[in-house]
């Protein structure tokens, strides 16, 4: 999934060397997998991590019924909390534990205790208009 270019900035987290921003993205943007539009929102954000690849967080809320099946995989991330993974069901496909949520999220990044994240390999492709 490339970048989009960013808009207004929602999180400047910097400490201890780690630089992490999150940006609304500002447009409508549309998410497909295994051929099916699994989400439309105009509120997604960008996080862009330093020494990671960017990755859109979109709102919970707007993901298609049924299409998340909690699963009991849990991370831990010692910058932004710890996450609860779904199972990503679409189109007669499963993509095990492909998305996840900081639903435990630690203070400073409170705006994504409501959005979900997808691993790549389960992203058909992302519109922007």
């Amino acid at each position: 999934m490339a970048a989009l270019n960013a808009g207004k900035t929602v999180i400047d987290y910097v400490k201890n060397g780690t630089t992490i921003r999150v940006y609304n993205v500002g447009r409508e943007v549309t998410v497909f997998s295994n051929g099916v539009e699994i989400l439309t929102t105009r509120n997604a954000l960008l996080l862009e991590e330093k020494g990671c690849k960017p990755v859109y967080y979109f709102p919970r809320k707007d993901v298609a019924d049924g299409v998340l099946v909690p699963t009991e995989h849990r991370t831990v991330c010692q910058y932004k909390g710890n996450a609860n993974y779904y199972d990503l069901s679409v189109g007669g496909k499963v993509f095990e534990n492909s998305v996840w949520q900081y639903s435990d999220s630690y203070d400073d990044f409170t705006v994504l205790r409501d959005y979900v994240a997808f691993y790549d390999s389960a992203v058909e492709r992302i519109e922007f208009s």
